[in-house]
């Protein structure tokens, strides 16, 4: 019997909106943002997804992220299914700031790379609506490692005048963390899903919150996106929205 795969190609474009602290450094930005968005599942064994997206102007410099995971279904109780997954999160959230007080020029440039692997497990409840509506809860737990390299530079001086200090500095850190979440999502009449994600990352020095909201609209084969992502981590908070539209919808 073939298996059935269910493939969703999409582009977005929306807003990204960061905070960071480098070295005592707060700023704010917002810039538009774009990428692509793919999927890949079958409702009893896997899903697959997939985000890559980015900025050109994000404090000055590009942004680049991307995003992908997938959850294999290893075993199927009366109302849900066991999952275990893996994944892999990178973040480029480089920066290039330039700030002027008291007749003082200070300019600060840093690059990053953030990677992030991780594991999951967990199980889903799933429970009928009435005929055509059904809520499922998946509730996991699991592990990552969240590894920084990157480095920077600190000049200043007088407006006008040649550059008066400096200082360099490296970005080097590996910190593990627990994973604990749930998914909330509510299909409706097989036309419209709602979907609640929080994700809670955690040692015994941190807590960072991770929400991320999506609304899916069907029309015949092809859907529409509404998304909201919020996201917390030690040195950048981001707070991403977007929409996006299927522009292809597959069943092999």
């Amino acid at each position: 019997m073939r298996l059935k795969i269910y493939e969703n190609i999409a582009p977005y474009i929306g807003v990204l909106r960061s905070d960071i602290n480098i070295e005592g450094l707060k700023r704010e930005d917002s810039s538009v943002m774009s990428g692509l968005y793919l999927q890949w599942l079958n409702p009893e064994y896997f899903q697959i997804n997939s985000f890559i997206y980015g900025s050109g102007d994000n404090f000055n410099e590009p942004f680049i992220g991307c995003h992908i995971m997938g959850d294999w279904y290893i075993k199927h109780p009366e109302n849900g299914k066991y999952a275990l997954g893996a994944g892999f999160e990178y973040l480029k959230p480089d920066a290039d700031i330039t700030e002027e007080d008291a007749g003082i020029v200070t300019n600060t440039e840093v690059k990053n790379n953030i990677y992030i692997p991780f594991i999951r497990a967990g199980r889903y409840f799933i429970f009928d609506i009435g005929k055509s509506s059904s809520l499922s809860i998946f509730h996991w737990a699991g592990f990552q490692t969240a590894i920084t390299r990157g480095s920077g530079d600190i000049t200043g001086g007088p407006v006008g005048g040649p550059v008066a200090f400096t200082a360099d500095f490296d970005i080097e850190e590996e910190t593990n963390y627990g994973l604990h979440g749930i998914k909330l999502g509510l299909n409706l009449m097989h036309t419209i899903d709602l979907t609640f994600k929080y994700k809670a990352v955690f040692n015994s020095d941190d807590y960072f919150n991770n929400i991320d909201t999506m609304t899916n609209f069907y029309f015949t084969r092809n859907m529409e996106f509404l998304r909201h992502k919020y996201m917390e981590m030690t040195m950048v908070k981001l707070n991403i929205q977007f929409s996006e539209l299927i522009i292809h919808t597959d069943i092999q």
